[in-house]
C-alpha cells in the first residue's frame, strides 16, 4: 500500500484453490495457489504475499449480488446513508459503482429516478444482468490508465462507490489515483470492505482467500489517501459480510473530518495488537484449534455411522 519493502510474514495457509471457481469434470486437475499474508512494518497493512491474475478470478464471476434478500436490504440502507450525508442532484449528478455486478446498488438510485448512474464491471457474464435493469455499464477493470477514458465520456462523479472491492485489487495506488482524477471536487468516494478487527476478533479466517488481496483497517487507509492529497472524512462500521468498514473519502480540505471518531477507532486498533506480528500468530492458533474442535464434533456424530470424516481447512 505505501510501497514499502519492510514486509513480514505474519500469516501462512496451505495452498488452496481459488474460490467461486469450480471444475466442469472430475478429470481436470484442480490448480493449488500460495496462500500468505504479509503486514508492512512500516504503514501497518495486511496483504496477500502472492497474487493472481484478476482475469483469472473475476472476468467470469460467479457471484450474484440480487441472489441475496440481506444484501439487497443491506444496499437499500446504504442508499439511504449516501442521501443523508451528501446532496445530490437527480438530473445532474453521475452515481459510478465499481465492479458493480449485477448492478442490485444502482438499481436504488435508478429507481429515485436518478438520471445518470454508471457502473464498471469486468465480469463479461453478469453484462446482460446490468442491461435488463437499463444501467449504463462498461465492461472494464478500473484502474488509473481507464479512469480518462471515463472521464472524457461522463466528466466527473459526484458519488463513487466500491461495495465489497476495495479488498479485491491488486494495485490499490493506481486504482485511488484514478477514482481521485474523476471524482468532482464536492465529491465522495465510498467503499466497504471487510474490517480486519472484526476478521481477527469473530475468527472470520474463511474471508481470507485470494480474492481478498488486502485487509483493511482504518490507520493505513488514512496514511494511503493522505499521501494522494486525499482524506478519509468519516467512516460506519457495519454488520455486513461478517463485520465491514465503509470509508468515507474526499479530496482534501472538502469535507470536515470527523477526527475525534477516527481518532477512537485507531485507539481500538492498536489496542487489539492489530499492528504486531503476535496477534497473527495467535490467530493462526485459534484456527487449528478451531479445526480441531469441528473435527472432533462431526466425527462423534459420524462414528454412530461407522465413517470417518475429512475436513479441509486452509492450515
Amino acid at each position: 500500500m505505501c510501497e514499502s519493502s519492510k514486509l513480514k510474514k505474519v500469516l501462512n495457509f496451505d495452498k488452496t484453490p481459488l474460490a467461486n471457481s469450480y471444475i466442469k469434470s472430475t478429470k481436470v486437475k484442480e490448480k493449488f495457489y500460495p496462500l500468505s499474508c504479509i503486514l508492512c512494518s512500516d504503514c501497518k497493512h495486511l496483504q496477500l504475499q502472492h497474487l493472481v491474475n484478476p482475469s483469472i478470478m473475476f472476468e467470469d464471476y460467479m457471484y450474484v449480488s440480487g441472489t441475496s434478500p440481506v444484501l439487497k436490504k443491506h444496499f437499500e440502507n446504504y442508499f439511504k446513508r449516501i442521501k443523508k450525508t451528501i446532496k445530490l442532484n437527480k438530473n445532474t449528478d453521475n452515481i459510478l459503482d465499481i465492479a458493480c455486478n449485477d448492478g442490485t446498488f444502482l438499481e436504488f438510485f435508478k429507481k429515485d429516478k436518478f438520471k445518470k448512474v454508471i457502473g464498471i464491471e469486468p465480469a463479461k457474464n453478469l453484462k446482460h444482468l446490468n442491461k435488463k435493469k437499463k444501467i449504463d455499464i462498461n465492461t472494464a477493470f478500473f484502474n488509473y490508465k481507464n479512469s480518462f477514458k471515463f472521464k472524457k465520456k461522463y466528466k466527473e462523479f459526484k458519488i463513487i462507490t466500491a461495495n465489497n472491492v476495495f479488498a479485491h485489487v491488486p494495485d490499490l495506488r493506481d486504482f485511488a489515483l484514478g477514482v481521485k482524477n474523476i471524482l468532482s471536487n464536492k465529491g465522495l468516494f465510498i467503499f466497504e470492505v471487510s474490517y480486519l478487527v472484526d476478521v481477527l476478533k469473530k475468527l472470520t479466517f474463511d474471508t481470507i482467500y485470494h480474492e481478498h488481496m488486502s485487509y483493511h483497517s482504518l490507520k493505513p487507509l488514512i496514511k494511503f489517501f493522505y499521501s494522494m492529497n486525499l482524506e478519509v472524512v468519516d467512516f460506519d462500521l457495519i454488520e455486513a459480510q461478517g463485520g465491514s468498514i465503509r470509508v468515507f473519502v474526499s479530496h482534501k480540505g472538502s469535507y470536515k473530518v470527523k477526527k475525534n471518531k477516527i481518532m477512537r477507532q485507531i485507539k481500538i486498533e492498536k489496542k487489539q495488537g492489530l499492528f504486531t506480528k503476535q496477534k497473527y500468530l495467535n490467530f493462526y492458533k485459534r484456527i487449528k484449534n478451531q479445526k480441531e474442535k469441528i473435527k472432533k464434533l462431526i466425527n462423534k456424530n459420524l462414528n454412530k455411522k461407522k465413517t470417518n470424516c475429512w475436513l479441509w481447512c486452509p492450515c
